[in-house]
């Protein structure tokens, strides 16, 4: 008797442990309040969603978008690939957050880290 074995899917990691976890990464890198800042993005919003972000800063909101949105990427090339390397995850998180190449040093830096962290599914 053959014994199938069936290799489950990286687990979902939150957008907001996303969130978490670049605003963790970029807060060594580019300004260490960064965490704070993101946390102050989700206490003003009653939702999380990229659509119900309003906040006073514009870089950490965008931090909460790519995470949502990279989620959501990452979960139709896992349906259609079987799998979300970091590299076209970003590719397509740019695209669909309107980043192009040279625009904004910052925000590609943070495609980049949002990518990372779904692709490798640690939540800091």
């Amino acid at each position: 008797m053959t014994v199938h074995t069936r290799q489950t899917a990286p687990r979902a990691v939150t957008p907001e442990a996303i969130a978490r976890l670049t605003a963790s990464v970029l807060g060594a890198e580019m300004d260490p309040s960064f965490p704070a800042r993101i946390e102050t993005v989700f206490q003003r919003s009653a939702s999380t969603r990229p659509d119900a972000v309003c906040s006073q800063d514009p870089l950490a909101s965008f931090v909460v978008a790519a995470a949502h949105v990279g989620a959501e990427i990452a979960a139709s090339l896992r349906q259609s690939c079987g799998t979300a390397a970091a590299r076209p995850l970003a590719d397509r998180l740019a695209r669909a957050m309107g980043i192009d190449p040279g625009i904004s040093a910052d925000h590609e830096r943070i495609v980049e880290t949002v990518a990372d962290a779904i692709a490798n599914g640690n939540e800091g």
